[in-house]
């Protein structure tokens, strides 16, 4: 309920405000909405709000020491201490940006058009390149999966890449134990463990190495 958050500055949220992602990283929560709006918090009472640009939000991550909040837009809202945030250069990405990684010393992203996209710093220059040999246009992911010695590209249709440089991809060996539909999967880790969750059925993936996939069975959610 908006009527509890505590802040002068912060109106016309909108009856059809939501917020898309509520995390908490360091000492700060953070309430990324679809309306623009960055709510900051250190207690999940009092609330600050930010709105750099109109665009709406998606996701906020915490790489290389540096918040950023992407979504709807191009571009890329970075801050160094989650209360003063800048707007940098476009992206040149054809669609709004669904997860950015730091890997190896490379920013990668990836975009609702099926591109990835890296660069060595957040203000850019970014390069496109094409992961997917094959069914590229099918191809509709959200998400990496950061192993640490590698990161896994996600899809809707079962078709996995993966790619140890952020650059070179190279289809997942064994496709044949990956879930199908984890298209709107948001990963989330536990020790070693990454897990998703496939939403048209409610089981549960999990994996150690990006390739060999354990499936837990929720026969009562669908």
């Amino acid at each position: 309920r908006y009527t509890s958050i505590v802040d002068s500055k912060i109106t016309n949220l909108g009856s059809n405000t939501r917020i898309s992602s509520l995390r908490k990283i360091n000492d700060k929560y953070f309430a990324i909405c679809d309306s623009g709006w960055i709510l900051v918090s250190t207690n999940m009472i009092i609330w600050t709000g930010y709105k750099p640009t109109p665009i709406w939000f998606q996701d906020i991550v915490y790489l290389n020491n540096t918040y950023v909040v992407f979504g709807g837009g191009t571009s890329l809202v970075t801050s160094p201490d989650g209360l003063t945030w800048t707007k940098q250069s476009d992206t040149g990405a054809l669609n709004w940006i669904n997860d950015l990684v730091y890997f190896k010393g490379t920013y990668v992203l990836r975009t609702e058009s099926n591109e990835v996209r890296y660069s060595t710093s957040l203000t850019g220059p970014w390069q496109k390149i094409t992961p997917i040999s094959t069914s590229v246009s099918e191809l509709i992911s959200k998400k990496f999966i950061n192993l640490g010695n590698k990161l896994v590209l996600l899809s809707y249709t079962g078709v996995h890449q993966e790619t140890e440089d952020g650059i070179n991809w190279k289809p997942v060996s064994s496709s044949f134990n990956l879930p199908i539909m984890v298209s709107y999967g948001f990963p989330i880790k536990v020790g070693d463990i990454h897990g998703v969750m496939e939403t048209f059925t409610g089981n549960l993936y999990l994996t150690k190495d990006g390739e060999n996939w354990t499936k837990l069975e929720q026969t009562a959610v669908a």
